[in-house]
């Protein structure tokens, strides 16, 4: 390895570990810190803690009718995410039972953000795929100091489709957090069971591709490779 590639991997390491040190990762397992934990939504939703049927060990079980929702207002999830460092919101998720509407329509899956008293900002979650068997992990991004418009360009927006609330920007709602959780919607109308477990704050991350093998470098056509050492050897 050349010394420019080595100082740059340096560089790069450094400044992980410096990230790092700076935004922590929170996780709900489920075991324990419970309270805050609630349905949402309209579905009828109820919870129930299970000590397995987790990813691994202890998880939440949602049911619902024609849909099902849950929040999270725990000790230590609430608060300013551009201060923790936040800026993405992840779980898994895995189906005990449901049931599509009669024209097989997928349902579709939202993660939401929400200030006391005021609506939520919610953003859909890609590629859901409701049938899939064992858990799921899905996941939002976001910078907590987006403008609204920044944040509409990324596909968040404002759930205003219930009740009566306050409308609070994108980023101070991120400076004030009271909740986080997620609803599926456009089920058949039948209960609804699923499993959550590992609702997790924490920063995105920096993602790297697998290191490869050296490329071998082949010589252009017709040009031979040469013999001769760049350094010669000196005779002692």
């Amino acid at each position: 390895m050349s010394r420019a590639c080595f100082f740059l991997m340096t560089c790069v390491l450094t400044v992980l570990m410096a990230a790092g040190a700076m935004a922590e990762t929170r996780v709900l397992t489920f075991d324990s810190n419970n309270w805050g934990t609630s349905p949402f939504g309209t579905y009828n939703t109820t919870k129930s803690f299970q000590s397995d049927n987790g990813n691994p060990g202890a998880c939440v079980l949602f049911r619902g009718i024609g849909g099902v929702g849950g929040s999270f207002a725990n000790a230590g999830f609430t608060g300013d995410f551009a201060a923790a460092g936040f800026d993405r919101i992840s779980f898994d998720i895995k189906k005990k039972h449901w049931f599509l509407r009669p024209n097989n329509q997928m349902p579709r899956a939202f993660m939401f953000v929400q200030k006391q008293g005021c609506w939520p900002w919610k953003k859909e979650i890609q590629n859901f795929d409701p049938m899939a068997s064992g858990y799921k992990n899905y996941f939002v991004n976001f910078d907590p100091n987006w403008t609204d418009s920044q944040a509409q360009a990324e596909g968040w927006s404002l759930r205003t489709d219930y009740g009566t609330a306050d409308t609070a920007s994108f980023s101070d709602t991120m400076h004030n957090v009271m909740r986080t959780g997620f609803w599926i919607q456009e089920m058949a109308p039948a209960e609804c069971h699923v499993y959550v477990d590992n609702w997790k704050l924490g920063p995105a991350g920096l993602q790297f591709a697998p290191m490869r093998q050296p490329i071998k470098m082949q010589p252009a056509p017709g040009v031979k490779p040469s013999t001769k050492q760049r350094y010669p050897i000196k005779k002692k």
